[in-house]
């Protein structure tokens, strides 16, 4: 949908309150968009299934930004105002432990943080727990299908918005990686992960004595893990350098992110998933 309310054009004619004033504003709107074939739109009666506009409506477009719009839409229509997301931590308590297994389950909230899985943690620590024998993350709310269609015409895209969707997302399924310069020129380079068990790091980068920072970065899947090779160099006299990438496994980077938090509240767990 292209908006046209502030510009002078046949666009902004039309009673809306009836099919021709609507059909009218609508291909107002469309030739003042001036995109072509680089627009589609299907206006359909949904009593009838009738289509009163239809304007590329069958041409292969990619939706991009502005499928949020339909996806809220769509979501607050069904789910109304007052739905909650819910996400939790389930599992039996015996003594100060939890035994058998604790989980963590989510239904899709897209605004998980890592505060919240520490907040989640101060909540266990608080229900007397100080042991965890083992952790799982379950997903089975979602299918395994994480990425859309058309993704693989890019596969070594890692952006971040184009990260991976799962029924348990923290960070919007990105982690962020810091690369700090050592104390002299020669010496290796920090670095820093959330979620830090969940990668498979092998670091060469090198602190230059002067110029741009330039980190090279690769990625990819490695079991439960994300194999990440960095090699380049960051110059001395900066604080650093911060990038954001997706995730491959959400649910992994999930379940390490809790063991991270678990342990940051001094409940002992093992370090894996």
């Amino acid at each position: 949908w292209v908006s046209v309310a502030r510009a002078q054009t046949p666009a902004n004619t039309g009673d809306i309150s009836t099919e021709a004033g609507l059909v009218e504003r609508i291909r107002g709107a469309i030739a003042a968009a001036a995109l072509g074939e680089q627009i589609g739109v299907s206006v359909v009666d949904v009593r009838s299934g009738r289509a009163l506009v239809s304007h590329n409506a069958n041409v292969a477009l990619n939706p991009a930004s502005n499928q949020k719009l339909v996806t809220a839409a769509s979501a607050l229509s069904e789910l109304g105002a007052d739905f909650q997301i819910q996400t939790g931590l389930y599992g039996r308590v015996e003594g100060d432990a939890v035994v058998a297994g604790l989980y963590l389950k989510g239904y899709g909230d897209p605004t998980l943080q890592s505060a919240d899985m520490l907040a989640l943690a101060q909540q266990l620590l608080a229900r007397g727990v100080r042991r965890v024998d083992d952790v799982a993350v379950d997903g089975s709310y979602f299918d395994e299908q994480i990425l859309p269609p058309g993704f693989d015409s890019q596969p070594a895209e890692v952006s971040p918005f184009r990260a991976a969707v799962a029924a348990v997302s923290v960070n919007a399924n990105a982690f962020t990686m810091r690369i700090t310069p050592g104390a002299t020129a020669g010496e290796p380079a920090r670095v820093w992960l959330d979620a830090e068990g969940y990668f498979a790091l092998t670091n060469t980068i090198t602190t230059a004595p002067d110029g741009a920072a330039t980190v090279i970065a690769s990625q990819n899947a490695k079991g439960d893990k994300l194999a990440l090779r960095l090699s380049g160099s960051v110059p001395l006299g900066i604080s650093g350098v911060t990038y954001r990438r997706r995730v491959e496994s959400p649910l992994h980077y999930a379940g390490y992110l809790l063991v991270e938090a678990l342990r940051a509240v001094r409940i002992q767990v093992p370090r894996q998933i």
